[in-house]
């Protein structure tokens, strides 16, 4: 978002208010946080070029920047912001889809059983072979955390195929990789990690993230009714979500699909 402050009359007109926001491009621009309780007061002007949407946003009165002309003239202190339409647009798929995945995760991490306020989920049948690396099967293998923690991102593992081939038989794998078999994905990205090598990458990327301790296991200090009611407050799991999940998430957010 692009913005310069000024001081602005409230009776100006729209194209007013751009022709003196422009005639003062000499001000200086400085860096501005706009909150969620401006959103909500936005006025906007029209759309440029449709790349942008311009509109006015109020400072709050907390904040409030004011000198000596605009005390005597009695003005109010605004901001000209221009809104990318292609980023906003992508910021508000992002979230369509992280809110559910995330709420999901918490609702699970915290002693949830209920289907229904899971991270939704498309089954597998028959499941879905990947080959790992024997080291990072032989980490999944050990550790049921990593299991469960995989299973509350919507992504299960059975030690087994359904036709009896375990992950310590021979068929399929070569020595120095292993296959394990995944029997559910969080629908909002199934469809990708059904492409190509795209599932094997994220748990291959997930399990080195554990290694190198940049993806934690902790608990989440977070009651069952505290997750179910948590609303708007699902931010705190994307700390807990694997990089290469949140990476497919971004990019089927930008590609519109």
């Amino acid at each position: 978002m692009s913005e310069k402050r000024f001081s602005l009359p409230a009776t100006l007109g729209q194209h007013a208010a751009i022709n003196r926001f422009l005639a003062e491009s000499h001000l200086a621009t400085d860096d501005q946080q706009i909150s969620r309780e401006q959103l909500f007061r936005v006025q906007v002007i029209s759309q440029i070029d449709r790349k942008f949407v311009s509109c006015l946003v109020e400072s709050e009165r907390s904040s409030q920047s004011v000198n000596s002309e605009s005390v005597g003239l009695g003005e109010n202190t605004v901001t000209l912001a221009l809104v990318d339409q292609h980023a906003a647009d992508e910021r508000v798929r992002v979230e369509s889809f992280l809110r559910p995945l995330c709420l999901g995760f918490l609702y699970s991490r915290s002693g949830g059983t209920d289907p229904a306020k899971m991270i939704p989920i498309i089954h597998l049948t028959p499941p879905r072979p990947a080959l790992l690396a024997r080291h990072d099967a032989s980490i999944l293998k050990r550790n049921p955390s990593i299991h469960r923690f995989f299973k509350d991102w919507g992504i299960s593992i059975s030690e087994q195929s359904q036709n009896g081939v375990g992950w310590d038989s021979d068929a399929g794998c070569n020595g120095e990789y292993v296959q394990v078999f995944v029997t559910s994905l969080p629908e909002v990205v199934s469809d990708k990690l059904l492409q190509q090598n795209e599932l094997q990458e994220l748990l291959k990327s997930a399990l080195g993230q554990f290694q190198s301790g940049t993806l934690s296991l902790d608990s989440i200090s977070l009651s069952l009714e505290e997750a179910e009611d948590s609303g708007h407050n699902w931010l705190p799991a994307l700390r807990f979500c694997p990089r290469s999940l949140l990476e497919l998430i971004n990019s089927k957010a930008c590609r519109g699909k």
